[in-house]
């Protein structure tokens, strides 16, 4: 479908307007604190303005993730509203305990809105829904590389996060003022979504965001701590295994660590996510570019790698992954590859090479 672009306020109205009454949130698949925070603080917005309203993502929510916004002071269920979706809609309920969740359709009594996903493929199970032009109503994004999908649209490329497009977007929807919980999601999704505050997206507009939130009595040191100092032992042991396999190239310039399904095997944990690596490679002096590959299964169940570039001055990561059908920031980027580990990384490094070499000269 042809998206049109539409500003903050055009977007709120559209929220506000009396035949808005049913609205799906949908995150984006593979979740993190930015969609998560920010779906859950929209939809807290609505209700409170008699909307009846849901967030669903198609992948179940991580222990970490549901402690994140536990912690804000809201009970984080790990389907999110998808029970109690498919109860209203009059879907099949889903009783299996796997980590997707089946779709279905969405009919034009929703108002469909997707928060943080850059490309219609990164809603999972309703990827097929939004191809073929039926959802979303409208979209939040704010990622460098991506495609307009919805019959509406707000990207801002400049934020630093969703989370605070959603906060402006909520000053609007509620302009006297956040509930503590909302304001919490929406400080989780901003703090992780700009490195605590270090990333170089982060603007004068972010930190009077971010202030305001603070105004609204959130206790940032508690959010601090669950975002950025939650793991388990279980993550720690992941995290050797990282520390393990990484290795350097192109002159100590690019850092590379892979995960693969038989190093998690061989250590006993199979069923424990690699998540919150990504900064490994930049912490070591000297590096531009880190390179995360983790080999995971698909839902047919063929071997592919998950891959996560990050840098850390000037390499664009994000055209870097548009190669492979992905997408990102500049500084952080993401895609998967479907080729044996040591192809996949020939690749990648070649790629983060020539994106090194072009930031210097310029």
């Amino acid at each position: 479908m042809d998206s049109i672009g539409v500003n903050l306020q055009a977007a709120a109205e559209l929220l506000m307007r009396p035949e808005t009454r049913n609205v799906v949130i949908l995150t984006h698949i593979a979740p993190d604190p930015d969609t998560i925070g920010s779906a859950l603080a929209l939809r807290g917005a609505l209700r409170s303005l008699g909307k009846q309203v849901w967030a669903v993502c198609a992948d179940r929510l991580s222990d970490r993730l549901r402690a994140i916004f536990n912690a804000c002071g809201e009970d984080c269920s790990p389907r999110l509203d998808y029970d109690e979706l498919t109860k209203y809609a009059g879907a099949a309920p889903d009783t299996s305990n796997a980590n997707k969740l089946p779709p279905f359709g969405l009919s034009e009594e929703f108002f469909v809105v997707s928060v943080d996903a850059a490309a219609d493929h990164l809603l999972g199970g309703w990827a097929d829904e939004a191809q073929a032009g039926r959802i979303p109503d409208l979209m939040f994004d704010h990622h460098a590389v991506g495609t307009p999908f919805a019959r509406f649209c707000y990207i801002d490329r400049a934020s630093c996060s969703t989370g605070q497009i959603i906060a402006e977007l909520c000053e609007i929807l509620l302009p006297d003022g956040f509930p503590k919980p909302l304001a919490s999601q929406l400080y989780c999704a901003i703090a992780s979504d700009s490195g605590r505050f270090m990333y170089d997206s982060v603007t004068s507009q972010t930190l009077r965001i971010a202030a305001r939130l603070y105004d609204c009595g959130i206790d940032a040191a508690e959010l601090n701590r669950a975002v950025f100092n939650n793991k388990s032992f279980e993550q720690f042991q992941i995290e050797r295994l990282c520390y393990n396999s990484l290795r350097l190239g192109h002159g100590g310039t690019i850092g590379v660590l892979s995960v693969t399904l038989a190093a998690k095997t061989a250590a006993g944990l199979d069923n424990v996510e690699v998540d919150g690596v990504a900064h490994i490679p930049l912490t070591i002096a000297g590096v531009e570019v880190g390179i995360i590959l983790k080999q995971q299964l698909t839902d047919d169940g063929h071997e592919e790698y998950a891959v996560s570039l990050r840098s850390a001055r000037y390499a664009d990561v994000a055209a870097i992954c548009a190669r492979f059908g992905g997408g990102g920031h500049l500084h952080a980027a993401g895609c998967r590859i479907s080729a044996p580990l040591a192809e996949a990384e020939h690749a990648l490094l070649a790629l983060a090479a020539e994106a090194i070499d072009a930031g210097k000269v310029q």
